[in-house]
């Protein structure tokens, strides 16, 4: 098991600082290490990143797979001196951000004290800011040269995580469904060939090559489901990076809202992973984590061809060889330094995006294993062991019986009903309210079709309560009591509600509406 750092940057700007909250954990659990610091202003970040990306266009746009390129006059001797100087001095300003004193080095030093460098680690970096979506992060010296075995994602700061979480059930084989798009100038047929070879490897993969919308969508509604969805051809973003496009064919492109109800299914029916290997996909990836996609890969801006058919190569090729999901991304990224001398700062463009409560599953769990008699033996050990035990467990399911449910639980205590013991948190939202961070999670316990309020702050006092989407507000509670954690009473479970926090003379800080029951 490896570590999870996950980076909250709150509401701020470059030219006053962010503040941020630093979370650190074991992966795919809820303890959590949890610490407030601040990254300072940083004013002339945003201006170095553009002269680099824009340099860096000027580049690659002749070769690259970003829709409608357009090419710009300029002598190659410049292109080349413009580009390798601006990405280097973009790493040197971003590092001597990140390596800043004050409130951010408390991060930094947490960061050292708890990481190991033999083990793997997720970081997962929360915003929805464009410009620091856009930032070179796997450019962190701290992880790039200390950590061997990390990787950078992007998440969305707002997210929900409940029990309606894809179907994870195993099949026969990997199910691919590749969609080979409007390929002028370029050349996608070393995609079609590197997915083949996954045949070998236990996939099936589906090829919609140039697809009219009324293919993908049939494909997409297919009732066997899902594991990977690719594409390969054409795409742009915003420049807001809020929307993206993708070119299905030569005449029609599609932004991913357009797929909504068929991607929402496939999603249900256990899709895990989009990728795009395609230009300027950061829209693509903003409105997929509002679908609730567990992770995607893209290409943060234009992507030369062949810088794109091997990272390709190299991702699936070890991710096929059961390496983690992050670690086969690390792999096929870093090996797109032998391009940087020709395309400075090339290595940047592929990034996960990542749901945050996804632990990332693996190539060998989305495919059955051969049934030997070695596991018909443990099966059958385990089943003695479970009835040698079974008068403890009946007895622990006796003692752990909640003692409510439904409308029943409402205006009751969580814990005293037992009703936490199978909580969750549903959505949750971050704020900082100076001088303190408040949090507030809306929960929901399956057994007892309940849900309540947890918030976390020391901001005094507060009201927290449960509200449904016709403004009806359920168990109030006054918290005056500095407690790290506090559960209101609980309320229903069966509509759409969100959790709120109100303090005296200020805008109640609210999660998301969620309908939790399933």
């Amino acid at each position: 098991m490896g570590k999870l750092v996950v980076l909250h940057l709150l509401d701020g700007n470059f030219e006053q600082g962010f503040p941020v909250i630093l979370e650190i954990g074991e992966d795919g659990t809820n303890s959590k290490t949890r610490i407030l610091g601040n990254l300072p202003a940083a004013p002339h970040l945003p201006e170095s990143f553009r002269q680099w990306q824009q340099a860096f266009h000027q580049k690659v746009n002749p070769a690259s797979r970003q829709s409608q390129t357009q090419s710009r006059i300029k002598s190659r001797q410049a292109i080349n001196f413009s580009c390798h100087d601006s990405s280097k001095e973009l790493a040197a300003q971003f590092n001597n951000w990140l390596n800043s004193g004050g409130e951010w080095q408390k991060i930094r030093d947490k960061l050292q004290q708890d990481l190991h460098k033999d083990e793997e680690i997720r970081v997962i970096i929360q915003t929805e800011d464009i410009r620091l979506r856009q930032l070179p992060w796997q450019a962190w010296d701290l992880f790039a040269e200390s950590y061997k075995k990390s990787e950078i994602a992007l998440s969305a700061p707002e997210y929900e995580s409940l029990a309606r979480k894809p179907h994870n059930r195993k099949r026969s084989k990997v199910r691919i469904l590749a969609v080979l798009g409007n390929s002028d100038n370029i050349n996608i047929d070393f995609d079609r060939q590197v997915l083949e070879s996954l045949r070998k490897r236990g996939a099936n993969i589906k090829f919609l090559k140039q697809p009219t919308r009324k293919q993908l969508f049939e494909q997409l509604w297919d009732e066997q489901g899902w594991h990977i969805f690719f594409f390969a051809g054409h795409s742009f973003s915003q420049s807001d990076g809020q929307i993206g496009w993708f070119e299905i064919n030569q005449e029609e492109n599609l932004a991913i809202n357009e797929l909504k109800n068929a991607l929402e299914t496939a999603i249900k029916r256990g899709l895990q992973l989009a990728i795009f290997n395609s230009c300027d996909g950061l829209g693509l990836a903003n409105q997929l984590a509002k679908l609730h996609l567990p992770q995607c890969i893209i290409m943060r801006e234009p992507v030369p061809d062949s810088v794109a058919q091997e990272f390709l190569e190299n991702f699936l090729t070890a991710f096929a060889n059961k390496k983690s999901f992050y670690t086969s991304v690390r792999e096929a990224r870093c090996k797109l330094e032998s391009w940087e001398k020709q395309y400075p700062g090339v290595s940047w463009l592929p990034i996960i995006c990542q749901h945050s409560a996804v632990v990332p599953t693996a190539w060998q769990d989305w495919c059955q294993q051969p049934f030997h008699y070695f596991y018909k033996a443990s099966s059958l050990l385990l089943i003695a062991s479970i009835f040698s035990l079974g008068i403890i467990v009946v007895k622990n399911t006796v003692i752990d019986r909640p003692l409510c449910s439904g409308e029943s639980c409402i205006g009751r205590d969580p814990v005293d009903n037992k009703c936490d013991k199978d909580g969750i948190t549903i959505t949750s939202r971050d704020r900082y309210i100076a001088p303190s961070l408040v949090k507030v999670e809306l929960r929901y316990s399956r057994r007892c079709n309940a849900t309540w309020v947890k918030t976390t702050g020391e901001l005094l006092p507060r009201t927290d309560y449960l509200e449904d989407r016709q403004g009806k507000k359920y168990p109030e509670s006054l918290v005056l009591n500095r407690l790290q954690e506090y559960y209101g009473d609980m309320g229903p479970g069966d509509i759409e509600i969100r959790a709120c926090t109100y303090f005296q003379g200020r805008q109640p800080r609210c999660t998301n509406f969620v309908k939790p029951y399933l």
